[in-house]
C-alpha cells in the first residue's frame, strides 16, 4: 500500500469532542487496551449534554478557525497543486465511466446513489457491439494519454512539481526514518543473533561437561568393576590355594598314615617270625 503523504501547509483538523474526551480519561485510567476504550465509550454515551459541553465549545471554536485556514489554503491553489500536478496528464474514463455519465445526462432525475446502481446493471445487459463505442473511444485516448504520459515523465516536471509542493522533502525524510528503522532493526538482528549464537554455544559447552561427567562415571563404574573382579580372583586364587594347601596336608596325612600302617605290619610280621622260631 503506497503511504499517504501530507502537505506540511494543510490546515490540521481540530480533535473532536469525543477524541479529546478519551484523551482525558486515559489519563487518569493510565491502563492501555480495548477495556479503557470500552469503558470510556460507555461513560461518553451516559454523560449527560451539559457536561460535554466542555468538550464541544472548545471542538466548535478550534473548527471555525480550521475552516477557515482550510478555505484560504484551498483557494490559495496549494490543496490543488499538492494533490495533482497541473502539467500531468489525465488519464482518459474508461469505458464503463463514460458508459455510467452518458446514462445519468439521459437521466438527470435520479439520485447518485439509484444512478450508479442502474448504469451498472444496464452495463451487464449491453450488447458487445453496442459496448464497442465507449470501448473504442477510451481505447483512443487511452493511446494518446500513454505518449503524453511518457513525454511528462521525461520531460522531469513530475520531480520538479514533487520538490515544489514538498513532497519530495516528506518522501526524502520518510525515507531517512526508514533507513534508521532498518538500520537499527539490523542491529536488533545482529545482536539477537550474537545472544543466540552465545547461548548455544553454552549450551553445547554444557552438553560436553555433561557428556564428560557421563564418561567419567562410566569410567569410574568400570575401573569399580575391574577392581571387584580383581578382588573376586584374588579371593578365588586364595580360595583354590587354601583348598590345594588342605588337599595337599590330607594327601600327606594319608601318606604317613599308610606308612604307618605299613611299619606296623612290618612288625607284625617280625614278631611272628620270631615267634616260630
Amino acid at each position: 500500500m503506497k503511504p499517504v503523504i501530507r502537505d506540511p501547509e494543510r490546515p490540521v483538523k481540530p480533535a473532536t469532542p469525543w477524541l479529546t474526551f478519551l484523551q482525558e480519561y486515559r489519563k487518569g485510567h493510565p491502563s492501555a487496551g480495548m477495556e479503557t476504550m470500552t469503558a470510556a465509550s460507555k461513560e461518553w454515551k451516559a454523560m449527560p449534554d451539559g457536561r460535554k459541553t466542555k468538550f464541544i465549545e472548545p471542538y466548535e471554536a478550534e473548527k471555525k478557525i480550521y475552516e477557515e485556514k482550510m478555505k484560504v489554503y484551498t483557494e490559495s491553489g496549494k490543496k490543488d497543486a499538492w494533490n495533482r500536478d497541473p502539467d500531468r496528464p489525465k488519464a482518459p474514463a474508461s469505458a464503463y465511466i463514460r458508459f455510467a455519465q452518458e446514462f445519468r445526462t439521459k437521466n438527470p432525475g435520479l439520485k447518485m446513489t439509484e444512478s450508479s446502481k442502474k448504469a451498472g446493471a444496464g452495463w451487464k445487459e449491453l450488447k458487445a457491439e453496442e459496448k464497442q463505442r465507449f470501448e473504442e473511444a477510451y481505447k483512443a485516448e487511452k493511446e494518446k494519454y500513454d505518449k503524453d504520459f511518457e513525454a511528462y515523465k521525461a520531460s522531469g516536471k513530475e520531480d520538479a512539481w514533487k520538490a515544489k509542493v514538498g513532497i519530495t522533502a516528506v518522501q526524502e525524510k520518510k525515507g531517512q526514518k526508514k533507513a534508521k528503522a532498518l538500520e537499527r532493526a539490523k542491529m536488533i538482528k545482529a545482536k539477537e543473533k550474537t545472544l543466540k549464537e552465545k547461548a548455544k554455544a553454552k549450551m553445547e559447552k554444557a552438553k560436553q561437561a555433561e557428556k564428560a561427567a557421563q564418561l567419567k562415571e562410566k569410567a569410574k563404574v568400570k575401573m569399580e568393576k575391574a577392581k571387584q573382579a580383581k578382588k573376586a580372583a584374588q579371593l578365588k586364587e586364595k580360595e583354590t590355594a587354601k583348598e590345594a594347601k588342605a588337599k595337599l596336608a590330607a594327601e600327606t596325612l594319608k601318606q604317613r598314615a599308610k606308612a604307618a600302617r605299613e611299619k606296623l605290619k612290618g612288625k607284625s610280621a617280625g614278631t611272628s617270625k620270631q615267634a616260630r622260631a
